[in-house]
């Protein structure tokens, strides 16, 4: 039998080993946007850490929209697989990023 004085500090061994273990890394699943930023790039650390790196900054500036659209590893697949069906919000993201994209590039060229 477990002694119940133990179970608390079991508990919190659990947590720690779950915060260590999180994916640690994040996709952008958006459009790609030429000259700033591709489909599927990985991103090492969380999204945080990632929306502040100066790696993305020029994104950020001009396309604030790709922030949504940039998926902590741990939601992933369910991203992916919400990005697919219409009518939710974050297919909704990905088509006015797509749009907006295109419209600069048009003004572009």
């Amino acid at each position: 039998m477990a002694n119940k004085k133990n179970l608390p500090a079991v508990a919190s061994e659990v947590k720690t080993v779950k915060a260590e273990t999180s994916a640690g890394f994040c996709m952008y699943i958006g459009p790609t946007i030429v000259g700033a930023i591709q489909t599927g790039t990985i991103y090492q650390g969380n999204k945080k850490q990632v929306l502040a790196s100066p790696e993305l900054a020029f994104v950020m500036q001009n396309y604030p929209l790709a922030a949504d659209l940039l998926i902590d590893g741990e939601k992933l697949a369910e991203s992916r697989q919400l990005l697919k069906q219409q009518g939710n919000l974050l297919h909704n993201k990905y088509k006015q990023l797509q749009k907006i994209a295109a419209g600069r590039n048009l003004r572009e060229v």
